[in-house]
Protein backbone atom coordinates (compact mmCIF):
# COMPACT_ATOMS: atom_id res chain seq x y z
CA UNK A 1 0.00 0.00 0.00
CA UNK A 2 2.71 2.54 1.08
CA UNK A 3 4.62 1.55 -1.93
CA UNK A 4 1.68 2.29 -4.41
CA UNK A 5 0.62 5.59 -2.66
CA UNK A 6 4.50 6.58 -2.66
CA UNK A 7 4.57 5.89 -6.97
CA UNK A 8 1.16 7.63 -7.62
CA UNK A 9 3.29 10.82 -4.84
CA UNK A 10 5.76 10.28 -7.82
CA UNK A 11 3.61 10.02 -10.99
CA UNK A 12 1.51 13.25 -9.89
CA UNK A 13 4.90 15.24 -9.26
CA UNK A 14 6.28 14.56 -12.33
CA UNK A 15 3.34 14.91 -14.57
CA UNK A 16 0.98 17.22 -15.83
CA UNK A 17 -2.54 16.39 -14.33
CA UNK A 18 -4.46 18.14 -17.60
CA UNK A 19 -3.29 16.06 -19.58
CA UNK A 20 -1.38 13.07 -17.95
CA UNK A 21 1.86 14.12 -19.86
CA UNK A 22 5.55 14.41 -18.17
CA UNK A 23 5.82 18.15 -16.98
CA UNK A 24 8.66 19.93 -17.17
CA UNK A 25 10.51 18.39 -14.34
CA UNK A 26 10.51 15.13 -15.67
CA UNK A 27 11.23 16.66 -19.41
CA UNK A 28 14.46 17.88 -17.68
CA UNK A 29 15.55 14.64 -16.42
CA UNK A 30 15.03 12.45 -19.42
CA UNK A 31 16.93 15.45 -21.71
CA UNK A 32 19.71 15.71 -19.12
CA UNK A 33 19.73 11.44 -19.30
CA UNK A 34 19.45 11.54 -22.94
CA UNK A 35 22.48 14.26 -23.51
CA UNK A 36 24.76 11.98 -21.49
CA UNK A 37 24.17 8.78 -23.15
CA UNK A 38 24.48 10.87 -26.56
CA UNK A 39 27.75 12.23 -25.83
CA UNK A 40 29.07 8.54 -25.44
CA UNK A 41 27.12 7.44 -29.13
CA UNK A 42 27.91 10.85 -30.93
CA UNK A 43 24.25 10.79 -32.00
CA UNK A 44 21.89 13.68 -32.04
CA UNK A 45 18.92 14.89 -30.52
CA UNK A 46 16.16 17.67 -31.33
CA UNK A 47 14.51 19.69 -28.81
CA UNK A 48 11.31 21.44 -30.09
CA UNK A 49 9.20 23.84 -28.62
CA UNK A 50 5.31 24.19 -29.96
CA UNK A 51 3.14 26.60 -28.71
CA UNK A 52 -0.66 27.47 -30.29
CA UNK A 53 -1.69 29.94 -32.19
CA UNK A 54 -3.59 32.40 -30.33
CA UNK A 55 -4.89 30.12 -27.60
CA UNK A 56 -4.77 32.68 -25.02
CA UNK A 57 -8.57 33.96 -27.27
CA UNK A 58 -10.44 30.71 -27.63
CA UNK A 59 -10.19 30.71 -23.20
CA UNK A 60 -11.37 34.14 -23.54
CA UNK A 61 -14.07 33.70 -26.27
CA UNK A 62 -15.41 30.06 -25.47
CA UNK A 63 -14.19 29.78 -21.77
CA UNK A 64 -11.44 27.76 -20.04
CA UNK A 65 -13.36 24.85 -19.82
CA UNK A 66 -12.86 24.26 -23.59
CA UNK A 67 -9.72 26.15 -23.94
CA UNK A 68 -8.86 22.56 -21.50
CA UNK A 69 -10.35 20.20 -23.79
CA UNK A 70 -8.52 21.90 -26.80
CA UNK A 71 -5.55 21.64 -24.72
CA UNK A 72 -5.95 17.55 -24.00
CA UNK A 73 -7.19 16.96 -27.43
CA UNK A 74 -3.74 18.68 -29.14
CA UNK A 75 -1.86 16.97 -26.38
CA UNK A 76 -3.14 13.04 -27.87
CA UNK A 77 -2.41 14.03 -31.39
CA UNK A 78 0.87 15.14 -30.82
CA UNK A 79 1.96 11.93 -28.51
CA UNK A 80 0.70 10.02 -31.56
CA UNK A 81 3.56 11.45 -33.91
CA UNK A 82 6.37 10.04 -32.05
CA UNK A 83 8.41 7.18 -31.12
CA UNK A 84 8.07 5.36 -28.13
CA UNK A 85 11.59 6.67 -26.82
CA UNK A 86 11.04 10.20 -27.29
CA UNK A 87 8.98 12.23 -24.62
CA UNK A 88 6.21 14.98 -25.04
CA UNK A 89 5.76 16.91 -22.39
CA UNK A 90 3.24 20.46 -21.10
CA UNK A 91 5.44 23.38 -20.15
CA UNK A 92 2.08 25.05 -18.78
CA UNK A 93 -0.89 26.99 -20.90
CA UNK A 94 -0.83 26.35 -24.28
CA UNK A 95 3.19 24.95 -24.48
CA UNK A 96 4.72 21.62 -25.52
CA UNK A 97 8.10 20.56 -25.59
CA UNK A 98 9.11 17.37 -27.66
CA UNK A 99 12.37 15.51 -26.81
CA UNK A 100 13.49 13.13 -30.08
CA UNK A 101 16.03 10.66 -29.10
CA UNK A 102 18.74 9.53 -31.90
CA UNK A 103 18.00 12.05 -34.18
CA UNK A 104 19.95 10.86 -37.40
CA UNK A 105 20.04 14.71 -39.13
CA UNK A 106 18.18 17.67 -38.42
CA UNK A 107 15.82 16.91 -41.50
CA UNK A 108 14.48 13.97 -39.33
CA UNK A 109 12.91 16.65 -36.74
CA UNK A 110 11.94 18.37 -39.22
CA UNK A 111 10.01 15.62 -40.38
CA UNK A 112 8.43 15.40 -37.00
CA UNK A 113 7.90 19.43 -36.90
CA UNK A 114 5.69 18.69 -40.22
CA UNK A 115 3.90 16.11 -38.91
CA UNK A 116 2.94 17.95 -35.48
CA UNK A 117 1.88 21.06 -37.69
CA UNK A 118 -0.34 18.61 -39.69
CA UNK A 119 -1.86 17.37 -36.92
CA UNK A 120 -2.74 20.40 -34.94
CA UNK A 121 -4.49 21.85 -37.77
CA UNK A 122 -7.12 19.40 -37.94
CA UNK A 123 -10.84 19.94 -37.14
CA UNK A 124 -10.94 19.48 -32.85
CA UNK A 125 -14.26 18.85 -32.27
CA UNK A 126 -14.88 20.37 -28.53
CA UNK A 127 -18.62 20.28 -27.21
CA UNK A 128 -20.74 22.22 -29.79
CA UNK A 129 -17.54 24.04 -31.29
CA UNK A 130 -15.52 22.88 -34.28
CA UNK A 131 -11.83 24.45 -34.00
CA UNK A 132 -9.23 24.54 -35.99
CA UNK A 133 -5.82 26.09 -34.54
CA UNK A 134 -2.54 26.06 -35.62
CA UNK A 135 1.06 25.76 -33.83
CA UNK A 136 4.86 27.70 -34.07
CA UNK A 137 7.29 25.43 -33.37
CA UNK A 138 11.18 26.05 -32.81
CA UNK A 139 14.00 23.13 -32.90
CA UNK A 140 16.81 23.35 -31.37
CA UNK A 141 19.76 19.97 -31.59
CA UNK A 142 22.26 18.95 -29.40
CA UNK A 143 25.36 19.58 -29.24
CA UNK A 144 25.32 22.23 -31.40
CA UNK A 145 22.80 24.50 -29.91
CA UNK A 146 23.22 23.43 -26.47
CA UNK A 147 25.51 21.39 -24.41
CA UNK A 148 22.32 21.21 -21.57
CA UNK A 149 18.65 20.93 -20.69
CA UNK A 150 18.13 24.33 -20.11
CA UNK A 151 20.20 26.31 -22.74
CA UNK A 152 18.44 23.20 -25.44
CA UNK A 153 14.47 24.39 -24.38
CA UNK A 154 16.12 28.35 -23.93
CA UNK A 155 16.81 28.14 -27.77
CA UNK A 156 14.44 26.82 -28.90
CA UNK A 157 11.70 28.57 -27.45
CA UNK A 158 13.48 31.54 -28.95
CA UNK A 159 13.30 29.61 -32.49
CA UNK A 160 9.68 29.10 -32.06
CA UNK A 161 9.41 33.26 -31.53
CA UNK A 162 11.06 33.38 -34.55
CA UNK A 163 8.33 31.11 -36.59
CA UNK A 164 5.37 33.11 -35.08
CA UNK A 165 6.88 36.42 -36.52
CA UNK A 166 7.60 34.65 -39.74
CA UNK A 167 3.81 34.21 -40.37
CA UNK A 168 2.89 31.75 -37.94
CA UNK A 169 1.67 27.62 -38.77
CA UNK A 170 5.39 26.95 -39.48
CA UNK A 171 9.03 25.91 -37.76
CA UNK A 172 12.35 27.24 -37.54
CA UNK A 173 15.62 25.50 -36.31
CA UNK A 174 17.20 27.83 -33.86
CA UNK A 175 20.08 30.37 -35.12
CA UNK A 176 22.61 32.50 -32.51
CA UNK A 177 20.69 35.79 -33.75
CA UNK A 178 17.85 34.47 -32.46
CA UNK A 179 18.14 35.13 -28.51
CA UNK A 180 19.10 39.14 -29.79
CA UNK A 181 15.59 39.35 -31.26
CA UNK A 182 14.57 37.47 -28.18
CA UNK A 183 15.84 39.92 -26.33
CA UNK A 184 14.42 43.05 -28.51
CA UNK A 185 11.39 41.29 -28.31
CA UNK A 186 10.86 40.90 -24.29
CA UNK A 187 11.99 44.64 -24.23
CA UNK A 188 9.46 45.96 -26.79
CA UNK A 189 6.77 44.02 -24.52
CA UNK A 190 7.33 45.47 -21.58
CA UNK A 191 7.66 49.03 -23.02
CA UNK A 192 3.91 48.54 -24.47
CA UNK A 193 2.48 47.90 -21.38
CA UNK A 194 3.99 50.90 -20.09
CA UNK A 195 3.06 52.94 -23.42
CA UNK A 196 -0.71 53.46 -22.47
CA UNK A 197 -0.03 54.74 -18.45
CA UNK A 198 2.34 57.46 -19.93
CA UNK A 199 0.18 58.64 -22.87
CA UNK A 200 2.67 57.27 -25.77
CA UNK A 201 -0.02 56.61 -28.04
CA UNK A 202 -1.98 59.08 -30.26
CA UNK A 203 -4.34 58.44 -32.92
CA UNK A 204 -3.62 60.18 -36.60
CA UNK A 205 -7.41 60.72 -38.80
CA UNK A 206 -6.91 59.99 -42.38
CA UNK A 207 -9.80 61.76 -44.15
CA UNK A 208 -12.38 59.62 -46.71
CA UNK A 209 -13.00 61.99 -49.17
CA UNK A 210 -16.16 61.26 -51.84
CA UNK A 211 -14.22 61.33 -55.67
CA UNK A 212 -17.25 62.95 -57.02
CA UNK A 213 -17.65 66.21 -54.36
CA UNK A 214 -14.53 66.71 -52.90
CA UNK A 215 -16.34 66.35 -49.94
CA UNK A 216 -14.90 64.45 -46.51
CA UNK A 217 -17.53 62.07 -45.55
CA UNK A 218 -15.40 60.28 -42.96
CA UNK A 219 -11.87 59.47 -41.25
CA UNK A 220 -10.41 56.50 -40.56
CA UNK A 221 -8.37 56.06 -37.26
CA UNK A 222 -4.71 55.22 -37.49
CA UNK A 223 -2.99 54.48 -34.31
CA UNK A 224 1.02 55.29 -33.78
CA UNK A 225 3.36 55.02 -31.21
CA UNK A 226 6.12 57.31 -30.22
CA UNK A 227 8.27 55.66 -27.58
CA UNK A 228 10.79 58.52 -25.47
CA UNK A 229 14.29 56.43 -27.08
CA UNK A 230 13.02 54.39 -29.88
CA UNK A 231 10.94 57.43 -31.43
CA UNK A 232 8.32 56.75 -33.53
CA UNK A 233 7.55 52.85 -33.55
CA UNK A 234 5.88 51.10 -36.90
CA UNK A 235 2.22 49.19 -36.51
CA UNK A 236 3.99 46.40 -37.99
CA UNK A 237 6.54 46.16 -35.53
CA UNK A 238 4.68 46.55 -32.49
CA UNK A 239 1.02 45.32 -33.36
CA UNK A 240 2.26 41.56 -33.59
CA UNK A 241 3.86 41.90 -30.31
CA UNK A 242 0.51 43.33 -28.86
CA UNK A 243 -1.65 40.14 -30.26
CA UNK A 244 0.46 37.49 -29.03
CA UNK A 245 0.90 39.26 -25.31
CA UNK A 246 -2.90 39.98 -25.18
CA UNK A 247 -1.74 43.93 -24.57
CA UNK A 248 -4.00 44.43 -28.25
CA UNK A 249 -7.22 44.22 -25.86
CA UNK A 250 -6.42 47.09 -23.68
CA UNK A 251 -4.77 48.76 -26.53
CA UNK A 252 -7.81 48.20 -28.74
CA UNK A 253 -10.04 49.87 -26.47
CA UNK A 254 -8.19 52.30 -25.62
CA UNK A 255 -8.25 52.82 -29.51
CA UNK A 256 -12.14 52.99 -29.40
CA UNK A 257 -12.68 55.43 -26.58
CA UNK A 258 -10.35 57.82 -28.04
CA UNK A 259 -12.30 57.38 -31.54
CA UNK A 260 -15.79 57.96 -30.19
CA UNK A 261 -14.04 61.12 -27.92
CA UNK A 262 -12.75 62.84 -30.87
CA UNK A 263 -15.67 62.54 -33.04
CA UNK A 264 -18.16 63.93 -30.03
CA UNK A 265 -15.51 66.87 -29.69
CA UNK A 266 -15.67 67.59 -33.36
CA UNK A 267 -19.49 67.44 -33.54
CA UNK A 268 -19.48 69.99 -29.86
CA UNK A 269 -17.18 71.73 -32.42
CA UNK A 270 -20.03 72.61 -34.53
CA UNK A 271 -18.30 70.26 -37.70
CA UNK A 272 -21.14 67.91 -39.22
CA UNK A 273 -20.94 64.97 -38.14
CA UNK A 274 -18.81 62.06 -39.69
CA UNK A 275 -18.04 57.99 -39.10
CA UNK A 276 -14.90 57.31 -38.35
CA UNK A 277 -13.39 53.68 -39.00
CA UNK A 278 -11.67 52.26 -36.19
CA UNK A 279 -9.66 48.80 -36.94
CA UNK A 280 -10.49 46.61 -34.92
CA UNK A 281 -8.40 43.54 -34.28
CA UNK A 282 -10.30 40.20 -34.79
CA UNK A 283 -8.75 39.09 -31.06
CA UNK A 284 -10.70 41.90 -29.66
CA UNK A 285 -13.72 40.91 -31.77
CA UNK A 286 -13.79 37.03 -30.35
CA UNK A 287 -12.51 38.81 -26.45
CA UNK A 288 -15.35 38.40 -23.66
CA UNK A 289 -17.23 41.32 -22.95
CA UNK A 290 -16.23 43.14 -26.12
CA UNK A 291 -20.38 43.55 -27.46
CA UNK A 292 -21.17 44.66 -23.15
CA UNK A 293 -18.21 46.93 -23.62
CA UNK A 294 -19.28 49.00 -26.61
CA UNK A 295 -23.34 48.61 -26.36
CA UNK A 296 -25.17 51.24 -23.87
CA UNK A 297 -24.43 50.38 -20.52
CA UNK A 298 -23.50 53.06 -17.99
CA UNK A 299 -19.86 51.64 -18.38
CA UNK A 300 -19.85 50.82 -22.11
CA UNK A 301 -16.84 52.75 -24.38
CA UNK A 302 -19.70 54.46 -26.22
CA UNK A 303 -21.67 55.68 -23.01
CA UNK A 304 -18.62 57.26 -21.56
CA UNK A 305 -17.46 58.84 -24.72
CA UNK A 306 -21.34 60.22 -24.59
CA UNK A 307 -21.31 59.39 -28.52
CA UNK A 308 -24.31 57.62 -30.51
CA UNK A 309 -23.60 54.34 -32.42
CA UNK A 310 -24.35 55.69 -35.66
CA UNK A 311 -21.23 57.93 -36.19
CA UNK A 312 -19.12 54.97 -35.52
CA UNK A 313 -17.77 52.35 -38.12
CA UNK A 314 -16.20 49.47 -37.47
CA UNK A 315 -14.08 47.25 -39.76
CA UNK A 316 -12.18 43.97 -39.02
CA UNK A 317 -8.22 44.49 -39.23
CA UNK A 318 -7.14 41.85 -41.49
CA UNK A 319 -6.00 38.52 -39.53
CA UNK A 320 -3.36 36.27 -39.57
CA UNK A 321 -4.15 32.65 -40.00
CA UNK A 322 -5.40 31.01 -37.17
CA UNK A 323 -6.80 34.16 -35.39
CA UNK A 324 -10.25 33.30 -36.29
CA UNK A 325 -10.34 30.87 -33.62
CA UNK A 326 -14.41 29.96 -33.52
CA UNK A 327 -16.38 30.90 -36.97
CA UNK A 328 -20.03 30.84 -34.85
CA UNK A 329 -18.45 33.17 -32.49
CA UNK A 330 -16.91 35.46 -34.97
CA UNK A 331 -20.52 35.45 -37.07
CA UNK A 332 -22.52 36.26 -34.16
CA UNK A 333 -19.67 39.65 -32.92
CA UNK A 334 -20.38 40.66 -36.81
CA UNK A 335 -24.15 40.34 -36.80
CA UNK A 336 -24.43 41.87 -33.31
CA UNK A 337 -22.45 44.88 -34.44
CA UNK A 338 -24.68 45.02 -37.68
CA UNK A 339 -28.26 45.05 -35.84
CA UNK A 340 -26.99 47.45 -33.32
Amino acid sequence: MARRLAVEITHLAEHDPLTGLPNRLLLNDRLNQAIARAGRKTSLIAVLFLDLDGFKHINDSLGHPTGDKLIQSVAKWLHGCVRTPDTVSRQGGDEFVVLLHDVQNAESAAITARRMLKVVEEIHSIDSHVLRVTASIGISVYPEDGQDAETLIKNADAAMHRAKQCGRQGFRFFKPEMNVKAVERQSMEEDLRRALERNEFMLHYQPIVNLKSGAITGAEALLRWTHPTRGSVAPAQFIPIAEDSGLILAIGAWVLREACMQAKAWADGGLRPIKISVNVPALQLQSEGFLDGLGCGNDSILCRARHKHDHAKFRVMPSKPGRMQSSDVFVGVLSSLNSA
